[in-house]
């Protein structure tokens, strides 16, 4: 082709020229167009142009300076201005026309696109004819399978066609050839297996091959060429994967499994026998439980005596294994209440398997709870008060107390839901209460508690002569029988209730003094409190009487004034 060339002589004596690689290039090609400056003072910068406007600008360039042009349809390109580094114009003139050649497409021409490696040669076309072939296993226009072999497999063979403008177009294809490797096999629980039971589950049948094509399955009866319909269901004819519906089947079968397409196809077989285990139950087990019942031992029945089988039992709650046993819990957390299926999976030692599932009904069991008041017996024994705080009540058909205090007779036990217990005397006492559900269930709490009596607060004081300064002393009288007084509070008023002073102790047998600052009457409160909580108090009216002190003088009264502290006695009194 020949190089378009364009040349500007401008103003100054600036020169710009583009020359292009040649003037066509074929469609989605590039031509390499080359600028030289010139004259003036470089770098030069330029505007180039093509048909549709401004295409390019080109700052502080040097020359020659290289471009690369990709039209997409045909185009004329022209250096639109130039100036060099000081600013100096040219007015450039010319252009250069391209003009854009299209490829021609071209198509593989083949039969099939699959091929075992024993095949003689597979003759190749293009379209147009002319078109030049590659790949492995090409030799000239023929596609040899057993060269290529499957090693690579699918391979791709490409097409090479130039056109009378010289522009070249590609087709690419992909052949297989077959690797004749196929596999297939019978599944059940992701195990292979070739013996099948009629035990209700669930069989597969899985094949594979080399090559990755998905095939089909067929079952023949062994001896025969005959298909046997309507036992094999493929719903995704793409994974290589079908069920096997093994009713009504005995004896033995085999499996086809055909992968491929047209002549070129490869088979594989697996031979499987189907049996009939027999059934398989589960033996000594209710069919309802309680929540709280103690773990269930599970033993299968085995109808058939096989001591080469092996079982599993699963579900929620189940736990142990074969040799030290299985055993079924209600009370675990994971059983909720209501139904719960337990499996059993069982293994003949010829390799059939069976399953059963048991429903069992998980009873609701309520959570027995109670609380007691007042524990503080009075001296001649008291009622107790039971609250009934059980959670789940509805469920309960009955009650039942055990008051711990058998010494009542048949008044020991009650089956009210809120009852009350007369206990004579404290002490430690083991409490009970047992629910029974409508379903038979039963729960039970129990408390030991101590029944404890309630003090008998007393108090005397040594004397009630008011000496100042000095400090009147009392002395605790208070009496707990059954637990000791670990708690005294002793607390000191006015005859008007105002509190004088708070004195606590932890001893009965502590002496307390309280520093009184006038005769007058006072009031004294104690309170006390054994070792198990049990309260007391008393309280008690104190008189402070003076003192007399008897001198040298001696003392005289006229008893005109009040009688005092004073004594009258008169005859007849």
């Amino acid at each position: 082709m020949l190089l378009p060339q364009l040349q500007v002589t401008v103003s100054g004596q600036i020169t710009a020229t583009i020359i292009g690689d040649a003037n066509e290039v074929c469609l989605g090609d590039s031509i390499e167009a080359f600028l030289n400056f010139s004259g003036g003072e470089g770098p030069w910068n330029a505007v180039i142009n093509d048909k549709d406007g401004e295409f390019l600008i080109l700052d502080s360039v040097s020359s020659p300076y290289t471009i690369w042009l990709k039209p997409d349809v045909d185009n004329s390109y022209y250096i639109a201005s130039v100036e060099d580094s000081t600013g100096a114009p040219g007015n450039p003139l010319g252009e250069a026309a391209i003009t854009v050649r299209p490829s021609t497409p071209v198509s593989i021409i083949v039969d099939r696109t699959v091929f075992l490696p024993s095949e003689n040669g597979i003759a190749l076309s293009s379209t147009p004819t002319g078109g030049s072939f590659s790949g492995p296993g090409v030799a000239g226009s023929i596609f040899y399978p057993n060269i290529a072999t499957s090693a690579g497999s699918p391979h791709t063979v490409s097409c090479i066609y130039t056109n009378e403008f010289g522009c070249i177009s590609t087709d690419n294809i992909e052949l297989q050839v077959l690797s004749v490797s196929a596999t297939v096999y019978l599944v059940s629980g992701g195990d292979t297996i070739n013996a099948v039971c009629d035990d209700g589950a669930t069989y597969f049948l899985r094949g594979s091959n080399e090559d990755n094509i998905p095939g089909s399955f067929e079952l023949v009866a062994v001896g025969s060429a005959v298909p046997v319909s309507g036992h094999i269901t493929d719903i995704d004819a793409m994974d290589d994967e079908a069920t096997l519906d093994h009713l009504g089947l005995s004896g033995g079968y085999d499996i086809i499994y055909t992968y491929g397409t047209g002549e070129a196809t490869v088979s594989a077989s697996y031979r499987f026998h189907v049996n009939d285990l027999g059934s398989i139950e589960i033996s000594n087990f209710p069919d309802t439980v309680c929540k709280n019942d103690i773990p269930y031992l599970l033993i299968p029945e085995l109808l058939n005596n096989d001591p080469g089988a092996t079982y599993t039992f699963s579900g929620l709650g189940v736990s142990g294994n074969q040799n030290d046993g299985y055993y079924y819990n209600p009370a675990s957390p994971d059983i909720a209440v209501g139904d719960t299926d337990i499996n059993l999976d069982y293994t003949s030692s010829n390799g059939c398997k069976a399953n059963n599932v048991l429903v069992v009904h998980n009873s609701f069991v309520p959570t027995a709870n109670f609380t007691l008041g007042d524990v503080c017996l009075p001296l001649d024994g008291g009622n107790i008060a039971f609250t009934n705080t059980t959670s789940g009540k509805f469920s309960v058909a009955s009650w039942m107390w055990d008051f711990g205090n058998p010494e009542s007779g048949s008044d020991n036990t009650s089956t009210l839901e809120r009852p009350e217990h007369f206990y004579r005397d404290p002490g430690y006492r083991e409490i009970s209460l047992t629910a029974t559900t409508n379903d038979g269930c039963t729960a039970s709490h129990s408390l030991g508690t101590i029944l404890a009596d309630q003090p008998s607060a007393d108090f005397t004081w040594l004397n009630d002569c008011f000496i100042r300064s000095e400090r009147t002393a009392v002395l605790n009288r208070s009496i707990s029988k059954f637990s000791e007084i670990d708690t005294l509070i002793w607390t000191f008023k006015t005859d008007k209730g105002g509190v004088l002073g708070v004195i606590g102790s932890g001893d009965p047998g502590d002496t307390i003094k309280f520093p009184f600052t006038s005769m007058d009457q006072y009031f004294i409160e104690l309170y006390v409190e054994n070792e198990v909580g049990c309260p007391g108090n008393v309280e008690k009216e104190i008189t402070l009487i003076p003192t007399m002190r008897l001198t040298a003088a001696g003392y005289e009264e006229n008893f005109n004034g009040e009688t005092g502290n004073w004594l009258v006695v008169s005859p007849g009194m």
